[in-house]
């Protein structure tokens, strides 16, 4: 983490559920990469940015997206062979090319934009963040 607490450089963290802490503004560049023991990623309200193949081929097997995303690098989620189910909260515009190329989800779960993040995932596999799930 860097001085001011405000990006993650590298997780090194071997617990299965990791809760960022609420002055994380952006996860670095691959930070979470290769982390095998990492199954569950509570991302900070306040989280901002998450840089290029940040959790590449690590083994988080869901992850829910706060709203105030304003920008997810490509290749973000690369290589995530766990990663099935998905919520995510920003606007479809915070995307990068490819933030989730090379997965197989079996949900995504969306709060706004539901016909273009239906045009990037599995159709079938797409679904409306209901209010009862809006928390």
């Amino acid at each position: 983490m860097t001085a001011d607490k405000k990006t993650l450089i590298a997780c090194l963290s071997k617990q299965e559920t990791i809760v960022l802490p609420n002055t994380i503004e952006t996860i670095g560049k691959e930070a979470f990469e290769g982390a095998k023991e990492v199954l569950s990623v509570i991302l900070p309200y306040g989280l901002k940015y998450i840089r290029r193949s940040a959790f590449s081929g690590c083994s988080i097997n869901c992850i829910d997206i706060p709203e105030n995303i304003r920008y997810i690098d490509s290749d973000t989620f690369y290589g995530c062979d766990n990663l099935k189910s998905l919520t995510i909260r920003c606007p479809y515009s915070s995307l990068g090319f490819s933030s989730f190329s090379g997965i197989s989800l079996t949900e995504v779960y969306v709060k706004q934009d539901f016909d273009k993040y239906k045009e990037l995932f599995n159709e079938q596999s797409v679904k409306l963040l209901t209010n009862t799930m809006n928390s």
